[in-house]
């Protein structure tokens, strides 16, 4: 059946999709009867800003994309990598949108604004473990927008105008749709579970799902997306857009026998109001409010359970005059968001088995009887950003043509982090001496049976942070003849880093015959990233964590005692705001009735943060500070071509990337003690674990195919089509190698040796694959007001076994089931 719906899809011509085109051929397409989707572009000029993509509402509604989120969307463009755990059949009931590497940058160094204001997060984007002591998980986006309600999704991957700034990856402007002018709305549901998911294991990972206690590996789950939307017309020139979404995932696992449930909800409400307020004046304003939950709880354990809070509210307003001189477009919003912890309980315990804490001797270890959780942890971020931007009407001087355009934002981004209460890791039971005295209040004993000898204490602490930004650019589109220039300069400063950073923008296009069919394109361009909370909120902790022992003294429980050990500081000062240099090349062609559109991206990336490592000190700290020695570049080459007629499209690109980096990662600044900044061996010599080759987002080939077809019955296919060539992954061999003397770490005070091997690290091929994503959608009218949409979508279409990591097997063939009713 798969290959007859495949067939069908190929036979009878190809359209037209490609996202970066000088010129489009546009046709009208009866929506209320074929589902289409469509790359838009807007016109010449834009066109020919190579690195732009702009991707149309229905893209965003009609694309096979799983948990159909802002960045699913990405997968169709050239230039645009995901992590090699996207799509993991280990963790199928998740509904977090996945981070993407744009043109090379870490996801984390790339843009999200909506409708003109940001929407990136300042607190700690990379920390992704849920069981951390000291860290929340976070994402780069504050909100995640959903996709239902977006008008058009553009990507900036390279030549990026002067108005954007913070940021040396890539840029995602998300619009949200104008209030329609009829009120309509629809109510929707979709659904996917694990009966409906193919999954490609080997004994060992069958063993791991049959048995798991923990959501990194998920055996069952059950999604369901559904929501309602509104446009609500007040006047001929004022309406609203309502819209509700919920995604919901349960996602049942084994407990000390039994199964708990562990949930997520990912909530979306929005609604937009836009009015002509005279006939060169518009406002549109807007409420999002977009929290996420996750439900866990520690395995095996009592007492165990916690949440993990993100998301937030925003409101924003934009006001936009269009005149005879140009147009003012001025955009101001407030954001709130947070990334919080809510444990049941700030003490956990590894108790012993003993007669009153026996519950563990119904887990498979049979060794201890774990309780508790790791205390609340909260951090959140609040902004206040305005942006303004003033584009003149096009005028002549000394022959040739100009339109310039010239802006301003300032933003003040607060942060906080906080520890409400100190938090205990308790371990080490001692059990041999159950004739010992102590306080029966005490919660870390058992009078007759055990009491603890060490714990970790992870004092309470409040860190607070502001952050604020200006900007202003500057840029000028000049024409003369059959050549385009667009020379643009951003001027940027924070009061964090107190640098003054000029980032010069230049591209240009020629077309070469006048006719549009051949265009030489090129740009110089500079971009320089951003300065996280994360930072300051880090320097705010101050000593992260102590050690303390006690033991007994004539059967009398002893007072807890300072145990030594080393720990790390953080000093993040007088330090380079990091950058980009990129240089770009390109040809627009127009060819077999489609367009090739040719590119090669350079970036070298500088000032990069880099670990300046120190030694111990008497206090036990060892503090660490960081420069800007780091560095990366990276290559790019991005072919595409596409076509489209009235029934069919069509677009296929394929990307070559190589990237070499010698800076340190953002996560290595932020991570749990300090895991990263340790030496490890590969190829018999000493490294620091970040300046080992790029292992994700790194693939040096990728191609990509996307198919439309409108059929008949009112029905529409979209298949995607991806290929991802084999990588060398550079893995943990888990075994390790002793350290030279001057490189083993000791205790400052006693000289105790606390580390004396290294991990040793070797190199693996990894396998290409490739996947068919296969998505059918029907229409039902009931009248002229009334119709039922159905959908089914089928990922992995011929159940490809992929595995990108030993750890990391792929979904296999996977449906969703999808409804929705219009009026």
């Amino acid at each position: 059946m798969c290959k007859k719906l495949l067939a069908m899809l190929l036979l009878g011509g190809s359209g037209f999709i490609c996202p970066a085109l000088s010129v489009a051929e546009k046709h009208d397409f009866d929506n209320s009867v074929y589902l289409m989707q469509e790359i838009l572009v807007k016109d010449t000029a834009d066109i020919r800003a190579t690195g732009q993509s702009v991707i149309s509402g229905t893209v965003l509604e009609n694309l096979p994309a799983g948990n159909a989120t802002l960045t699913d969307m990405l997968k169709v463009l050239p230039g645009v990598q995901f992590d090699e755990a996207y799509g993991s059949a280990a963790t199928g009931g998740e509904i977090l949108p996945p981070e993407v590497s744009i043109s090379g940058g870490r996801f984390y160094d790339n843009y999200f604004s909506v409708d003109g204001t940001g929407n990136n997060s300042f607190l700690d984007p990379t920390q992704k473990s849920v069981n951390s002591l000291h860290e929340v998980p976070g994402h780069s986006m504050e909100l995640s927008p959903s996709p239902d309600v977006l008008e058009s999704l553009t990507v900036y991957d390279s030549n990026v105008p002067a108005s954007y700034g913070g940021f040396t990856g890539g840029v995602v402007d998300a619009r949200t749709r104008t209030p329609g002018t009829e009120f309509s709305g629809a109510f929707f549901y979709r659904t996917t579970r694990d009966s409906w998911t193919r999954f490609h294991l080997n004994d060992q990972e069958k063993h791991q799902m049959h048995h798991s206690a923990n959501a990194s590996w998920q055996p069952k789950f059950r999604k369901e997306h559904y929501g309602i939307r509104l446009d609500i017309p007040v006047t001929e020139n004022m309406g609203f857009l309502v819209s509700f979404r919920e995604d919901r995932s349960t996602i049942p696992l084994k407990n000390l026998g039994g199964t708990l449930d562990q949930t997520r909800t990912g909530q979306h409400f929005f609604v937009k109001g836009s009015a002509f307020v005279s006939d060169w004046d518009s406002l549109d304003i807007s409420l999002t409010h977009a929290p996420y939950e996750g439900e866990y709880f520690h395995r095996d354990a009592v007492n165990n359970g916690y949440k993990i809070e993100g998301g937030g509210t925003a409101i924003r307003a934009r006001h936009l005059r269009e005149k005879g001189w140009g147009s003012l477009d001025t955009s101001l919003s407030w954001r709130y968001s947070e990334n919080k912890r809510i444990s049941q309980s700030s003490s956990w315990y590894r108790w012993a088995i003993t007669p009153s804490k026996n519950w563990g001797m119904s887990t498979s270890a049979k060794s201890s009887s774990m309780e508790g959780g790791y205390g609340n942890l909260e951090r959140e971020q609040d902004t206040l950003e305005a942006n303004t931007a003033l584009k003149l009407a096009s005028f002549s001087f000394a022959g040739t043509a100009h339109s310039v355009e010239t802006g301003l934002s300032l933003s003040r981004v607060k942060g906080r982090e906080k520890r409400p209460e100190d938090a205990f890791i308790y371990t080490s039971p001692v059990t041999d001496n159950s004739n010992f005295r102590a306080d029966p209040n005490d919660v870390s004993l058992v009078l007759g049976e055990q009491y603890f000898s060490r714990r970790q204490v992870l004092p309470a602490y409040e860190a607070e942070a502001e952050i604020q930004s200006l900007a202003f650019y500057l840029s000028d589109t000049m024409s003369w003849k059959r050549l385009t220039l667009r020379p643009g300069l951003r001027i940027s400063r924070d009061d964090y880093l107190e640098n003054t950073d000029l980032a010069p923008r230049f591209s240009a296009d020629l077309d070469v015959l006048g006719t549009g069919d051949t265009v030489v394109t090129g740009g110089l361009n500079r971009y320089y990233g951003q300065a996280f909370l994360s930072h300051k909120l880090k320097e705010g902790r101050g000593r992260g964590s102590r050690n303390e022992w006690r033991t007994t003294y004539q059967n009398q429980v002893t007072p807890w005692e300072h145990a030594g050990g080393s720990e790390t500081a953080w000093r993040f000062s007088d330090l380079d705001t990091p950058y980009s240099d990129e240089w770009t090349v390109g040809l627009d062609q127009r060819l077999m009735g489609g367009r090739l559109t040719l590119r090669y991206v350079e970036r070298e990336n500088k000032n990069e943060f880099a670990r300046e490592r120190g030694s111990y000190e008497l206090d036990g700290l060892r503090y660490d500070t960081f420069s800007n020695k780091g560095r990366s570049d990276y290559r790019s080459v991005r072919v595409s071509w596409g076509r489209r007629w009235e029934e069919r499209e069509i677009l296929a690109n394929l990307s070559w990337q190589e990237s070499h980096t010698h800076a340190i990662d953002f996560n290595e600044l932020l991570v749990e003690e300090d895991k990263n900044s340790r030496r490890v061996w590969y190829e018999d010599r000493l490294y620091y674990l970040d300046e080992l080759p790029k292992g994700n987002y790194a693939r040096p080939w990728v191609g990509n195919l996307t198919l439309i077809q409108k059929l008949p019955w009112n029905l529409s296919a979209t298949a995607f089509l991806s290929w991802k060539s084999d990588f060398d992954e550079i893995r943990d061999s888990r075994e390790v190698g002793e350290l030279p003397e001057s490189e083993k770490e000791r205790d400052p005070v006693t000289g105790e040796v606390l580390r004396e091997n290294a991990p040793i690290y070797e190199k693996v091929v990894r396998k290409a694959f490739w996947q068919m994503d296969l998505r059918l959608k029907g229409k039902l009218p009931f009248g002229s007001r009334f119709a039922a949409t159905w959908d089914l979508e089928v990922m992995n279409l011929f159940d490809t076994e992929i595995r990108t990591s030993d750890n990391t097997p792929l979904m296999g063939r996977q449906f969703w089931a999808g409804i929705s009713l219009e009026f």
